[in-house]
């Protein structure tokens, strides 16, 4: 159970939704407000790997691409097919599939992502509306470089659709993707088919690379016209996001760097992530500032699960960073600089974010005026016993590597 001293912590308060969003299903589609509006904006959330090998023998077999049919193949297979695994991250089924913020129940991480995430957008604008359309995009999850691809293929496809149905309704559509961990390399993916199949190619407005591991073919996509603007989220303290050099063509790393070989492009914005927490102590009668570099898991997982007792616990928990990613490129977009840290603060019941650089300091701030909504909203899909579950699923998989 959250407490109302936690919920201090990370409280989110955002202006009241000036009008309820009906969305409705319809062969994989929205249908769009009744007002009407010209412009809506398309947000799609695209997982990352699923599974990662456990023994040398697997891990020779994704250097080698010969994944299929393997133990590690199955394994994955079923950990991607089990809903169960879907309760703590903002994933559904293959394909893309698009999300009802407003649909809180047990266990509704990509909803209750969905929301917070449309919430902080709406403050980030000041309270305008967002017109926002969210989707999940579903892929395999292997850790495999032929698999990214494929995933690219398919959402390619399903934008391509997607684009062509507002388009005959007579609205305009702006595309924003969120790809966490490889997530992000299939998001990049789509710069190869777009050289290569060119014809009715989507348009990425916003490409937001969340933790995603770096490697040298991602300097071609970046310059690619299909990302009109991109950016790049990362943590110094994200391990994860450079160990995969089984499935990579180079060793990644956490950020572009600019070099004679790699002009990197202006539309391009690298954005460090740290979380500074001001807690007070009594002996000293003085306050102190604790700076938390959020770990892989923080960026994007839900902390009620099997990442809630981590050691370097994130002062966010149990909502990741990417639900606040509106604020966190908003802030980011007012300076100048193409490297920038943004610090998550929270004090005196107020989440802030602050980008310094040498000259200036900018500055958002979210009051806690809704902390009972946004607790509620929380409460309503914390799932029970989600730990226990999770290592009675996660040892049942296990027995598929046999």
């Amino acid at each position: 159970m959250i407490t109302a001293k936690k919920a201090l912590l990370f409280v989110i308060a955002l202006a009241s939704v000036s009008q309820v969003r009906v969305l409705l299903h319809k062969e994989n589609f929205y249908i769009p407000k009744k007002n009407h509006q010209t412009e809506q904006n398309i947000v799609v959330f695209v997982h990352g790997t699923v599974n990662s090998p456990r023994t040398t023998g697997q891990a020779l077999k994704v250097l080698r691409n010969t994944l299929d049919n393997s133990g590690y193949d199955k394994k994955t297979e079923f950990m991607r097919n089990d809903p169960f695994f879907f309760q703590s991250q903002a994933i559904d089924q293959l394909g893309l599939i698009p999300v009802d913020i407003n649909n809180f129940e047990y266990g509704s991480a990509k909803c209750l992502f969905s929301h917070i995430y449309d919430m902080v957008a709406q403050q980030a604008k000041e309270g305008a509306a967002t017109n926002n359309n969210y989707y999940t995009f579903g892929w395999t999850g292997t850790l495999s470089k032929s698999a990214r691809l494929r995933g690219a293929e398919k959402l390619y496809k399903s934008l391509q659709k997607e684009v062509e149905y507002f388009k005959n309704l007579g609205i305009q559509t702006r595309i924003t993707l969120v790809g966490y961990s490889h997530g992000g390399n299939v998001c990049l993916n789509l710069a190869h088919l777009a050289t290569h199949s060119p014809r009715k190619r989507p348009i990425i407005d916003e490409l937001i690379l969340l933790g995603t591991p770096i490697q040298k073919g991602a300097y071609r996509s970046i310059h690619n016209s299909i990302f009109k603007k991109i950016y790049n989220i990362y943590s110094e303290k994200d391990n994860v996001q450079i160990m995969d050099w089984f499935s990579t063509d180079s060793l990644p790393v956490r950020k572009f760097i600019r070099s004679k070989k790699n002009k990197l492009p202006t539309k391009l914005k690298q954005i460090r992530i740290r979380v500074v927490e001001t807690k007070f102590n009594k002996p000293t009668n003085r306050s102190k500032a604790i700076i938390t570099e959020p770990t892989h898991s923080h960026l994007w997982f839900f902390a009620w699960g099997q990442y809630k007792f981590e050691q370097n616990s994130c002062p966010l928990n149990p909502v990741p960073v990417g639900a606040f990613l509106p604020m966190i490129t908003t802030t980011a977009d007012k300076s100048q600089h193409k490297n920038v840290t943004i610090d998550i603060t929270l004090n005196n019941g107020m989440i802030g974010f602050e980008q310094r650089d040498p000259e200036t300091m900018f500055q958002a701030l979210m009051p806690g005026n809704l902390i009972s909504k946004f607790m509620g909203n929380v409460q309503d899909c914390i799932p029970n016993n989600y730990s226990d579950e999770y290592n009675q699923k996660y040892s049942k998989s296990i027995k598929l590597l046999v």
